[in-house]
């Protein structure tokens, strides 16, 4: 995972576990399809393009929040930029979907271990969430 990832999904955690609804920040496409999958498995509950003044173009991310906790406080980073994970399909069939979501990055895209298993594909884990 790059660096800039990594920094994206540390400043959606933080804003997660201190309650802040809105977070903005800058527009990559990258961004953009893991706040797709984020939002599908019910993390962010909604993403739009923020007007700005400047010339870089800006996210404006609405986190979900949990009753007594955050739902992005147990993030953990199972690739790091540099240490890569792979995953067989092989793999992938023995990871429970109840107990975490793990987001993992295939030649198709960024799929949930769900879809994984419903497309029979591998690829590098990302990060998992519980």
């Amino acid at each position: 995972m790059s660096a800039p990832t990594v920094n994206f999904l540390m400043v959606l955690k933080n804003a997660s576990i201190l309650k802040k609804e809105v977070v903005q920040f800058q527009f990559s496409s990258f961004s953009l399809k893991l706040l797709g999958s984020l939002y599908l498995e019910g993390f962010v509950q909604t993403y739009a393009p923020a007007v700005t003044a400047s010339i870089y173009f800006f996210l404006g991310i609405q986190v979900r929040q949990g009753v007594k906790y955050s739902l992005m406080s147990g993030l953990k980073f199972l690739s790091k930029p540099s240490i890569s994970r792979y995953a067989r399909f092989k793999d992938i069939c023995f990871f429970s979907e109840r107990r975490s979501f793990i987001l993992i990055s295939t030649d198709r895209g960024l799929l949930s271990t769900l879809e994984c298993k419903q497309q029979k594909s591998g690829g590098k884990l990302l990060f998992a969430c519980s």
